[in-house]
């Protein structure tokens, strides 16, 4: 399979260093609409870290002001959590003790809601004062919802802080599970049991947010850690060109492939065209597109880009150029918004020569997050890197 080439991805050598850094102005983490939660009981669980206490939007889940799921304070500087779907709110409450004191530190934050019983915000292992406890409402109160679940972003509003160890499990937390978690204010790998921390069996999702093994900090994919890695290949045994089972293209645009050499080439064609095979992807899951080329002559320039899902509705993978001569790799990852028929397509841009090698095509495993990094075309390069910094509640 290729190598990352030229991305960085997450070592084990330490298990806990960075966390997301966002800017308040366009940055988030974003994990699609996934991670519904029904009527099941449910926890949450953070670390978080801000210079401004007031207006801070920490986990949300926003369809509208009547279906959403929201962590975060208030002018107040206090924290607000409300959790509503068709108006019937689950709980819906502020804190009443603001958290001043602890901007500028790391602070623990876990929400444990058992749907029948008691619904309690902890900060730092305290469920009085700047958290809560009161009976939830509305038990039966399905809080599914259409909106992307996001840190650090609320109906369009963002957040200047730092996030890191996020957790959801399907059952409500209680005491000393949570004392355990926030283990004196030192993180520990939520998927073993330790002391009276015994629900690793009931997560949901663990994000490690830049200390999870595949994690990949260049190009903003946060991989869940309850459930790391990758699918097999999509494109099948033809992803390395020793078939040419599947792939579509036009001979008199320049392509071909050459089954034994391995490779699909490129030559004597001046306008944009393509080569191209079709893969089955899920709404709101993620893909990662991988592909190598050599450069020989005339434009710089590839680019992949995917469009049509059998329902007609357009889902954009990126268009990502390249403009560095010789065996470049590509990473692009795509959350498709509708089940169906997707074509990767790979085009060669105005007379570009040359030869692609190993498009590869894989879905991510678990529950994945994509950051907003963003990619500057007229550079050629990924941007916002900094997102990610040596900054953890165990440094």
């Amino acid at each position: 399979m290729l190598s990352l080439g030229n991305s960085i991805v997450t070592s084990n050598a330490r298990q806990h260093e960075f966390s997301l850094n966002t800017n308040g102005t366009n940055q988030y983490l974003d994990f699609g609409n996934t991670l519904n939660l029904g009527t099941s009981d449910f926890t949450i669980s953070f670390w978080v870290k801000f210079s401004d206490a007031t207006d801070q939007r920490f986990f949300s889940k926003f369809q509208s002001n009547d279906d959403q799921l929201i962590i975060r304070t208030a002018s107040s500087d206090k924290i607000f959590v409300k959790f509503v779907k068709d108006s019937n709110a689950v709980v819906s409450k502020t804190a009443p003790t603001a958290i001043t004191s602890l901007q500028n530190t790391w602070i623990h934050i876990l929400l444990s809601c058992d749907r029948d019983g008691a619904v309690n915000l902890y900060v730092n292992n305290s469920n009085t004062g700047v958290g809560f406890s009161e009976t939830s409402a509305n038990s039966s109160q399905n809080l599914d919802n259409t909106g992307s679940l996001q840190l650090s972003e609320h109906a369009n509003s963002f957040s200047a802080l730092k996030i890191t160890d996020f957790a959801m499990w399907n059952v409500a937390l209680d005491s000393d599970a949570v004392a355990a978690v926030y283990n004196s204010g030192k993180p520990f790998n939520l998927l073993s049991d330790k002391g009276n921390y015994d629900n690793s069996s009931s997560l949901m999702g663990y994000w490690k947010i830049g200390d999870g093994p595949f994690d990949n900090k260049l190009t903003g994919l946060i991989h869940d850690t309850h459930n790391p890695g990758y699918g097999p290949e999509l494109l099948g045994t033809a992803y390395d060109f020793s078939s040419d089972s599947g792939w579509a293209f036009n001979a008199d645009t320049g392509w071909s492939i050459d089954t034994t050499a391995r490779r699909a080439r490129r030559t004597g064609h001046s306008v944009n065209s393509d080569i191209r095979k079709n893969i089955t992807v899920e709404a709101e899951a993620v893909y990662e597109l991988r592909y190598k080329r050599t450069y020989v002559s005339g434009h710089l320039t590839t680019n992949c880009f995917s469009d049509w899902v059998t329902d007609g509705s357009n889902t954009t993978i990126g268009a990502f150029d390249n403009v560095v001569n010789n065996s470049v790799v590509v990473i692009d990852h795509f959350r498709p918004k509708y089940s169906g028929t997707l074509p990767v397509r790979i085009f060669g841009i105005n007379d570009f020569d040359g030869f692609l090698e190993y498009v590869s095509c894989r879905k991510v495993n678990g529950f994945p997050g994509l950051t907003s990094i963003t990619f500057d075309s007229s550079n050629a390069e990924l941007v916002s890197t900094s997102m990610f910094v040596s900054d953890h509640p165990n440094l």
